[in-house]
């Protein structure tokens, strides 16, 4: 009797202690402020053993555990190209070719003087010779241009001489040769409409230009206003600036 009661004692103060940890039982997690049992740093680790709780996460270039703030998950072979300042061409890229433009705004173009058209030789021992000396130029005219008239002047960039049939009642000017100051020339030569003037000639001091010179079908016929006298000589003056000559 005194056995049953001593044992019936000792498995009430057990009880009443809570010494209920028997072997196998886990421990309950701890509690936070909120009593809401938290998570231990370490408890949570992945497939790959990182541990994320404490910003570990699994870096698949370099087969390792990584904090992405302290250590970049980049290939070893990118990382030591950042490190010697080169960068891998990517495979299979084609070729480009850089054209550059033709010209641009800030770009300044060399006005080099064109040589004259040249035409077959004539024989051009009947023409008339012209010459001009304060233009340094000489150039002849075949017997169609007999009775010529000879016209100097000035405009507002350049002097000229023209060529016309006025004193036989044709009132237009068939060409003019023109000559500019190199340096007026250059500061010309890009803008309409001196653009589309033919240079004839150019030294240190001075540059000579055609004006309405018929190399092209719509000189031919004066902007509409030449008649089929004036185109035919119009026609002429290809064969009139073959013979130009420096003097």
């Amino acid at each position: 009797m005194k056995k049953i009661l001593f044992s019936v004692i000792i498995l009430s103060v057990f009880i009443s202690s809570g010494c209920t940890n028997f072997p196998g039982n886990k421990a309950p997690a701890p509690l936070n402020q909120d009593n809401v049992p938290s998570q231990m740093v370490g408890g949570d680790r992945d497939v790959h053993g990182c541990i994320g709780s404490a910003g570990y996460s699994w870096c698949e270039a370099k087969q390792k555990c990584l904090r992405i703030w302290e250590e970049k998950c980049e290939d070893i072979a990118t990382q030591e190209s950042r490190e010697v300042g080169t960068v891998q061409e990517p495979e299979n890229t084609a070729a480009v070719e850089i054209i550059p433009s033709e010209v641009t705004a800030t770009q300044t173009l060399a006005i080099e003087p064109a040589k004259p058209l040249r035409m077959p030789a004539e024989d051009t021992s009947g023409w008339d010779s012209y010459q001009n000396k304060a233009f340094g130029m000489e150039i002849k005219f075949p017997k169609s241009w007999e009775g010529y008239k000879v016209t100097e002047g000035k405009d507002t960039d350049s002097s000229y001489v023209g060529f016309s049939f006025i004193g036989k009642g044709q009132p237009f000017t068939i060409f003019k040769i023109s000559r500019y100051d190199n340096q007026k020339w250059e500061s010309l030569a890009n803008q309409a409409p001196y653009n589309s003037l033919r240079v004839l000639s150019g030294n240190d001091e001075r540059t000579l230009v055609c004006d309405g010179c018929c190399f092209n079908d719509g000189d031919f016929l004066g902007g509409g206003q030449f008649n089929e006298f004036q185109i035919a000589r119009c026609k002429d003056v290809p064969r009139i600036l073959n013979t130009f000559q420096e003097l």
